[in-house]
C-alpha cells in the first residue's frame, strides 16, 4: 500500500485547524512561526537565541508578510531576541504589542508601508545605541503606549503622517537629545516623553492643540516655543521629575508663545524652571499679563526670540523684542571685559545663552576671564552664564540686576561679592566655592537658592530684610562662618541653616521686634539639632555692623590684635583694613617733601575721631601746627607739618565717638 504524503505545511495547518476550530492558520517556515490571517502572514515567533542581523522576508511560503505580532498580547514575536539589527520588509503594516520588547536590537530598518507600532513594541531595547539613526517611515499613523519606552536613540523625528501617540510612548529614553513632532499630531498624551532627562530641544508644529500631563516631565529642555494653536498644557507637563525641585535648579529658562494664552493651564506646568525663567508672548496676544502671568515672570515682545545670532565685536547676541541679550563670547579670551550697555541702539538686558545645534550653551562658561563689568540695564544673569570661569576674581554687579540664575558663577573664586540693590533672586548653586570673606544680601532679595554659597570662605553673612527662603544646603561647609545678622523677620524657609556645623561658635543677631527668633538661643527647627547663640539688638552702630561683617562679636575688645594682623581691631576699623590681615598698603606712611612732613590716611569713618599730632621728643604731643586737608573722593586726608630745626615726629590716633 502506497503511503500518501502531504506537504509539511498542510499537515501543520490541518492540526491547528482541528485543535483551534477557527479560521486562523499557523505554520512554520524555517525559523519563523507565523499565522495566516485572511490569506496574509503575521509573524508570531522567532528563536530568541539567534544573533546578528536579520532580513525578514517579504513572503513566507507564498503568503505576504503584513504584520509582526506574537503568541499573546504580552508575548511578542521577537521579545527577548538576541538579534542586533533587523530589516522589516515592505508590505508590513503593523508591529504588534511587545513585538521586539526587551530585545538586544540596536538598529531597525522600517518599511514605508508601516502604519502602526503597538504597545511596548520596542520597549527596553537599545535601538539607536551608539548613534545609530532611527528613521520612522512617512506613512506611520499610530505609535502605541510605551512603544519606545527606555530606548537609546539620540534623536527622534515624528513623521507628519502620525496622528496618534499613546501614553508614555517615548518615556525614559535617556539618550534622546532632540525631538521634532510632525504636523499630523494634535495631541501629545500623558507622560509621552517623561523622564527623557537628556532631552534638550523640542520642536512643535502648528496644529498641536494639547500637551498632556507629565508629557516632558524630567527633561532638560532650556527653551521651548509653543505654536499658536496650543490650547491645553497639562499638569506638570514640563515639571521636575521627583518630589521636589532639583537642588541645582531647573533647566527651563524660557517659554515662548506664538498665540494667545492657553485656555487650560494645569498645576506645576513649568515646575522644572530655573530662577531666571520667563514667559515671552507677542504684544497682540490675549490672556497674558506682565510683569507676571500665573505667578511666572513674563514679558511681552514684538518679535519672539529666535536662533538667529549676531556678532558685535567679540560678543554674540540675539534680539528679543526691543532688547538684546549677550549669549556668547570667545572661550580663549583672558583678562578683563566690559559688557556694552547697548548694541545697535538696543539696551542689553540679559547675559544668558542660546542653542548651538541641539545644545544650549551659556554665554561665558569656560572663558578665561579675570574680571568683568556688567552695565546698568542688565536684569538677568542666566544659568551657568559664567560657570567654570576658573580665573574670575572680580565682578561688578549693577543695581538693575534682579536675577542670578542657577550655577551662574559655579566654580569661580570671586574674592569680593558686592551685589546691587535691585537683586531679588540668587539661584541654586550660583556661588559655591567663592572666597569672599563677607556676604551682604541686599534688602530686595527674596530667595537664596539651594547650595547657593556652599563651601565658600565666608566669615559673616548679613541677610536682607525681605529674604523669605534660604535654600537647602546654601551654607553647607561654611566652616569659617562666625556671625549672621538678620535684618528682618526669620525667613519662612530656613533649610540652608541645617547644613551648618559647630554652631556653638556662631552668633546670630536679630533686631528687637523681629518675628521667628528667640534669645539667648534659637532652636531653628525645634528638634534640638540646629541651635545657635543669639543676640537681640535694638539698633546697630556702624562699628557694630562692621564687627559683624568681620565675623566678630559686637562686644569685641577693640584694642585686641587678631592673629595674622599687626594692628588693633580699632585701627583696622578706622583705616578701612581687614582685622585679620596685615595690609601695609593701607597703613599711613610719612613723607618729607619741600620742607614739610606729610602723611596720608583713610578717614572715612563718621564715628571715629582721627587726630594727627606732632612732637619733637616723642613725649609731648600737640595738634598745633598740623594742617589737615579735606577728604578726597576716596575719603583720604593728608596731614602736613612744617619741618623745624630739630627732629619732628607725627602720629595718628583714633577713638570712637561717644
Amino acid at each position: 500500500m502506497k503511503r500518501r504524503i502531504f506537504p509539511p505545511w498542510i499537515e501543520v495547518i490541518a492540526g491547528v485547524c482541528l485543535l483551534g476550530g477557527g479560521s486562523v492558520n499557523a505554520a512554520q517556515s524555517g525559523l519563523f512561526t507565523y499565522e495566516v490571517v485572511s490569506g496574509q502572514a503575521e509573524i508570531t515567533a522567532y528563536p530568541a537565541g539567534e544573533t546578528g542581523h536579520l532580513d525578514i522576508p517579504v513572503e513566507l511560503d507564498g503568503f505576504k508578510v503584513v504584520a509582526i505580532t506574537g503568541t499573546s498580547p504580552t508575548q511578542g514575536a521577537f521579545q527577548g531576541s538576541s538579534l542586533s539589527s533587523v530589516m522589516i520588509p515592505e508590505g508590513v503594516e503593523t508591529l504588534g504589542s511587545h513585538a521586539f520588547y526587551w530585545s538586544r536590537l540596536l538598529a531597525v530598518d522600517f518599511p514605508t508601508s508601516l502604519k502602526r507600532i503597538g504597545a511596548k513594541a520596542f520597549g527596553l531595547t537599545a535601538i539607536g545605541f551608539g548613534g545609530e539613526a532611527i528613521v520612522l517611515p512617512g506613512g506611520l499613523q499610530e505609535i502605541g503606549e510605551q512603544a519606545f519606552w527606555a530606548c537609546d536613540f539620540q534623536q527622534m523625528i515624528i513623521p507628519d503622517s502620525v496622528t496618534a501617540i499613546d501614553n508614555s510612548a517615548f518615556a525614559n529614553c535617556k539618550q534622546m537629545t532632540f525631538l521634532k513632532i510632525g504636523t499630523g499630531t494634535s495631541v501629545l498624551p500623558s507622560g509621552a516623553f517623561e523622564n527623557c532627562d537628556q532631552l534638550k530641544r523640542v520642536e512643535f508644529p502648528e496644529g498641536l492643540v494639547e500637551i498632556g500631563p507629565d508629557c516632558f516631565r524630567g527633561s532638560t529642555i532650556a527653551e521651548v516655543t509653543f505654536p499658536s494653536t496650543l490650547k491645553i498644557l497639562g499638569n506638570r507637563s514640563f515639571g521636575f521629575s521627583g518630589n521636589s525641585l532639583s537642588i541645582n535648579g531647573g533647566s527651563l529658562v524660557r517659554a515662548m508663545f506664538k498665540g494667545d494664552a492657553p485656555s487650560s493651564f494645569g498645576g506645576g506646568v513649568f515646575g522644572n524652571r530655573s530662577s531666571e525663567f520667563v514667559v515671552n508672548f507677542l504684544g497682540g496676544a490675549t490672556g497674558f499679563t506682565e510683569p507676571a502671568w500665573r505667578g511666572l515672570r513674563s514679558h511681552g515682545v514684538s518679535v519672539l526670540p529666535s536662533d538667529e545670532l549676531q556678532p558685535f565685536g567679540d560678543f554674540i547676541y540675539r534680539v528679543i523684542g526691543d532688547e538684546v541679550e549677550i549669549v556668547g563670547y570667545p572661550k580663549d579670551f583672558a583678562g578683563h571685559i566690559k559688557i556694552p550697555a547697548t548694541i545697535e541702539g538696543k539696551p542689553v538686558t540679559g547675559i544668558t545663552g542660546a542653542y548651538r545645534g541641539n545644545t544650549f550653551e551659556p554665554a561665558f562658561s569656560f572663558a578665561a576671564l579675570t574680571s568683568i563689568h556688567i552695565p546698568e540695564g542688565v536684569e538677568v544673569i542666566g544659568s551657568n552664564a559664567f560657570a567654570l570661569c576658573f580665573g574670575l576674581r572680580k565682578v561688578f554687579f549693577p543695581d538693575s540686576l534682579k536675577i542670578i540664575g542657577p550655577a551662574a558663577f559655579y566654580r569661580t573664586l570671586i574674592d569680593e561679592l558686592e551685589f546691587g540693590s535691585g537683586l531679588e533672586v540668587i539661584g541654586e548653586f550660583s556661588f559655591p566655592n567663592v572666597i569672599a570673606a563677607e556676604l551682604v544680601i541686599p534688602d530686595n532679595v527674596k530667595k537664596i537658592g539651594a547650595r547657593a554659597f556652599e563651601t565658600s570662605a565666608t566669615r559673616s553673612l548679613i541677610v536682607g530684610s525681605s529674604v523669605e527662603e534660604i535654600g537647602h544646603g546654601s551654607l553647607n561647609d561654611n566652616r569659617r562662618l562666625k556671625t549672621i545678622l538678620f535684618k528682618g523677620d526669620a525667613p519662612v524657609d530656613l533649610a540652608g541653616l541645617n547644613g551648618l556645623r559647630n554652631n556653638e561658635n556662631k552668633t546670630i543677631y536679630f533686631f528687637a521686634g523681629a518675628q521667628g527668633f528667640s534669645s539667648p538661643t534659637w532652636d531653628v527647627f525645634g528638634d534640638g539639632r540646629t541651635v545657635f547663640n543669639t543676640v537681640e539688638i535694638g539698633s546697630l552702630e556702624p562699628v557694630e555692623e562692621w564687627l559683624i561683617t568681620k565675623g566678630l562679636r559686637i562686644s569685641q575688645d577693640m584694642s585686641e590684635t587678631l592673629p595674622g594682623s599687626s594692628v588693633s581691631i580699632l585701627m583696622s576699623y578706622a583705616l578701612g583694613m581687614d582685622p585679620y590681615e596685615a595690609d601695609s598698603t593701607k597703613m599711613p606712611s610719612v613723607e618729607f617733601f619741600d620742607g614739610q612732613l606729610a602723611t596720608r590716611f583713610f578717614a572715612g569713618r563718621s564715628d571715629v575721631n582721627y587726630k594727627v599730632e606732632v612732637s619733637e621728643d616723642l613725649s609731648e604731643w600737640e595738634e598745633t601746627g598740623v594742617l589737615v586737608s579735606e577728604a578726597d573722593a576716596s575719603e583720604v586726608k593728608t596731614a602736613r607739618v612744617t619741618a623745624g630745626e630739630s627732629k619732628r615726629f607725627l602720629r595718628l590716633t583714633f577713638s570712637l565717638r561717644e
